[in-house]
């Protein structure tokens, strides 16, 4: 039944607006796109505008086209495997402050090859629609089409690098999309590691449109959206595969109790998958992206369940001794801290 479902979101994007009350939903499912701006909308549509940058690749699907923007790690290229990290959402405030969009960026290049060259892996960032150089509107960020669009980047990406096997890391709205993407039926996914997800997504927008005096049904919002916790008996056994749920209990945004039912629903399906208690960085306790690259990579390179849970440990205390982790972030990603340099410097996540 789940995989029908999923199939006909691959199949036809008609379903999304075949029910016109739902296709409202949809929209007031989160902030209005009008209030982000629509970036790169000829590039979407060239794919030799979009490729005339090397570090920009063009996607088409059956839900549309875009030029998604990526960056590699240097070192390992004739490894075959590598970590695909997706970024968390961002405000339309922030998507303005292009300054700080662009230190954030490049911090997260930094750390991304930081641990490349610590563990011996290939990293790929991929950007997700509308932000960091990639094509379209963030406002319609989580929703089908982002996923089919982000699912057949990876695949690009694969052939155009020469990938065979992949692990994914996300952090926040990435962790969503990445936790969905195993439902799609990926055969090719060694690890998952999912930081700050929403996994209960539509039981979190019901109670967000609840406030706002609209009161959909369970069935309306799952034709608009992906939920990875209903899709989880999608997702196809792999007995290599590992998957890490990482959560802070404080997190503000999305319910680290949400985040352990979908770890033990995965495992009751067959899968090897945990959760692992982090302290997030940041005022919201929400910024998980610190632990999901290096987790990702060990978890690639063969590290132990147990010595990435004690890493995880190491660097968890080490953040939460730093004033400097907790203080309050001006963009989606975290930046490099004193605790990271230390727990890299004593060779957590290292096998």
């Amino acid at each position: 039944m789940k995989r029908s479902r999923v199939s006909s979101f691959l199949v036809t994007s008609a379903i999304v607006v075949a029910v016109s009350g739902a296709a409202n939903m949809a929209r007031a499912e989160a902030p209005p796109p009008s209030r982000f701006p629509s970036v790169l909308s000829a590039e979407a549509q060239s794919k030799e505008l979009c490729e005339s940058d090397p570090q920009r690749i063009h996607v088409a699907t059956k839900w549309g086209t875009e030029c998604i923007a990526w960056f590699a790690t240097k070192g390992h290229e004739r490894d075959r495997r590598a970590v695909v990290f997706l970024d968390g959402d961002i405000s339309p405030e922030r998507i303005a402050d292009q300054d700080t969009m662009q230190k954030n960026l490049a911090s997260a290049r930094d750390l991304l090859q930081r641990w490349a060259d610590r563990l011996g892996v290939r990293y790929v960032m991929i950007s997700r629609v509308g932000l960091n150089g990639s094509s379209g509107n963030h406002g319609e960020r989580r929703k089908p089409r982002e996923t089919m669009i982000i699912n057949a980047a990876i695949d690009r990406r694969k052939e155009r690098i020469g990938l065979d096997r992949v692990a994914l890391a996300g952090q926040s709205g990435g962790t969503t999309i990445a936790a969905t993407l195993l439902s799609l039926g990926r055969s090719d996914v060694d690890c998952a590691v999912l930081g700050s997800g929403a996994f209960e997504l539509v039981e979190l927008r019901a109670k967000d449109l609840a406030k706002a005096g609209v009161k959909p049904t369970k069935e309306q919002l799952l034709t608009v959206m992906l939920d990875p916790m209903d899709l989880a008996d999608a997702i196809p056994v792999d007995a290599k595969r590992r998957i890490f749920v990482l959560g802070d209990e404080a997190d503000v945004r999305t319910p680290f109790a949400q985040q352990k039912r979908y770890a033990e629903r995965v495992s009751s399906l067959g899968h090897h998958a945990k959760a692992i208690a982090i302290d997030a960085e940041g005022d919201l306790d929400h910024a998980a992206t610190v632990y999901t690259i290096p987790t990702a990579g060990g978890c690639l390179k063969g590290v132990s369940d147990a010595q990435l849970a004690k890493a995880n440990k190491t660097l968890s205390d080490k953040i939460s001794a730093s004033a400097e982790a907790k203080a309050p972030r001006s963009g989606a990603v975290a930046l490099i801290t004193s605790a990271v340099r230390a727990a890299d410097e004593a060779g957590a996540f290292v096998k």
